[in-house]
This record gives C-alpha cells, sequence and structure tokens, in this order.
C-alpha cells in the first residue's frame, strides 16, 4: 500500500523483518571484558583488593584451587556484572587457577552470557542450589547446597545475606569449616545494619 504526498512516496513495510537467530556478541564482550580487566589493573582500589585477598590466603596457609561464584548478574545487559565478572577473572588468574575449576550460576543468565562464559572456559553450574529458605528446608537439603570438599572461593557480589547464610550452613560440618573458605563479597555487616 503506498500513498502519494505531493513529491514524495510514502511506502509501507512489506511484511515483519525477520530476527537474526543465534547472533551473538561475545567477541564483543570478551572485548570489553578485557578492557575492563586493564582498566581494573590500573585502579588503585583494585590492587589494594587483591592485596586483601593475598594476605588472607598467607593466613590461611592453604590452597586455593577452586572457585564459585554466584549472584554475578547478566554480562551481557549490565556493566557492572561485567566489571564483577572482570574482577573474578583478574583475582583467579593471578592465583594461576584453572579457568574450568571457576564454577558459576546466575538465574538471570541470558544466551549471549551462556556463549560469553563457555568462550571464558568457565564452568557452568546447572541449577541453583543456594537460595531457598533455611526455615523451609531440611538438613539434608541443606547440607547437598553448594558444599564443598576442598578449600574454595567464593565470589557473591550482592547477594541476599540468606544466600550467604545458606553458603555457611552447608560448609559447617566437623570436618570441614567455614575457614577453609574464602568469601568475596560485601561486607556482611552492612546487612546487619540495614
Amino acid at each position: 500500500m503506498s500513498f502519494h504526498y505531493s513529491e514524495f512516496t510514502v511506502v509501507s513495510p512489506r511484511g515483519k523483518r525477520r530476527r537474526r537467530r543465534n547472533q551473538t556478541h561475545e567477541p564483543f564482550l570478551v572485548n570489553l571484558l578485557q578492557r575492563l580487566r586493564e582498566e581494573l589493573k590500573q585502579d588503585a582500589w583494585f590492587t589494594q583488593c587483591q592485596q586483601i585477598i593475598n594476605d588472607a590466603l598467607k593466613m590461611l596457609a592453604i590452597p586455593f584451587a577452586d572457585a564459585i561464584c554466584l549472584g554475578l548478574g547478566s554480562p551481557s545487559a549490565s556493566r557492572n556484572a561485567r566489571i564483577q565478572l572482570a574482577f573474578l577473572l583478574e583475582v583467579c588468574d593471578s592465583l594461576m587457577m584453572n579457568r574450568s575449576t571457576i564454577s558459576i550460576y546466575d538465574p538471570v543468565f541470558t544466551a549471549e552470557d551462556l556463549a560469553l562464559l563457555d568462550e571464558l572456559q568457565l564452568s557452568l553450574l546447572k541449577e541453583n542450589r543456594a537460595g531457598s529458605s533455611l526455615l523451609s528446608i531440611s538438613y539434608y537439603r541443606l547440607s547437598a547446597m553448594y558444599s564443598v570438599d576442598k578449600p574454595t572461593i567464593i565470589f557473591m557480589p550482592h547477594c541476599d545475606l540468606e544466600l550467604y547464610e545458606n553458603m555457611l550452613q552447608a560448609n559447617s560440618t566437623p570436618d570441614f569449616y567455614p575457614s577453609k573458605l574464602l568469601i568475596i563479597a560485601n561486607q556482611l555487616t552492612d546487612y546487619i545494619d540495614r
């Protein structure tokens, strides 16, 4: 259908445009992430954070070879999530951790996020096992929530207090103490103050 207005002809489209399927932008995201990592390396705040982590690892005097990341957010949709992912990668790479030992989960991950995480060779956790309420779960289910059997770095930026509580409860057993967990997160006292 077309309409004539003086010298111009306005033509309506014949049909809907087809969306391109399976078009991912992970190379773009990988480049963004690399730039963020370079910026972090130059930042005095990051240097301070890395020193705190290194001091904690020296104090614990046990080797950490695994990491779990929960509550990251969507790197394709959020700059904050990309910065947090860049932070995690910088810390783990500085500790010479194998990327396949870094497990990650967030229910908001998109197909683009999953492609990026695959490109980065991170291990994707298949389910959310740590978000259930402590009041409504049995001890058996609690112990199945991300319990770890060796010293592990837990990276949980901006998670709910309940998730921190679940993680600590799941890893407080007679043979494995929370001191074998290095939790990188918000200050827990901030939650109490709120």
